[in-house]
């Protein structure tokens, strides 16, 4: 016959088990809902370093997705490509879904107005991922928050 301590930690032990699993799924539902699933080939990713950069300068404009590249068209700055840090930005049909610092709605079409955190990249590093569209556009946008 099992004593009442040993049935007592028993339920326990299942209760704590459930609680673990529901908690590993919640977390692992909201790291999905975190990576945006879908196209990335026509835009300009960098390797996640661990580092998120600054966003003291802002970036404005239209959002444009024409000829293999996604880039902004802003009065002040001419075309700039953004950066995104990798899985935190896709196309999926016309929306662009982003997951970092973007200071309208998470979700924007081509041709809408968005502000980017972030600044001004020196240049292109090796490990980013530049679309071959994006190549003859001389400004690049670090995307900050991503």
């Amino acid at each position: 016959m099992n004593s009442p301590e040993y049935v007592l930690i028993r339920r326990m032990s299942a209760t704590a088990t459930f609680t673990a699993m529901t908690m590993a799924l919640t977390l692992a539902g909201m790291l999905a809902a975190c990576s945006p699933a879908g196209d990335t080939s026509d835009l300009a990713i960098r390797p996640s370093s661990g580092i998120t950069e600054g966003d003291s300068g802002l970036l404005t404009g239209i959002l444009r997705h024409e000829l293999g590249c996604t880039f902004i068209d802003s009065k002040a700055n001419g075309y700039v490509v953004p950066v995104f840090t990798e899985r935190t930005a896709s196309w999926s049909g016309d929306m662009l879904t982003f997951s970092g610092t973007l200071r309208t709605l998470g979700k924007v079409s081509a041709g809408d107005t968005v502000e980017l955190g972030g600044g001004e990249a020196q240049g292109i590093a090796e490990d980013w991922t530049i679309p071959e569209g994006c190549r003859t556009y001389g400004t690049f946008w670090i995307v900050a928050g991503s």
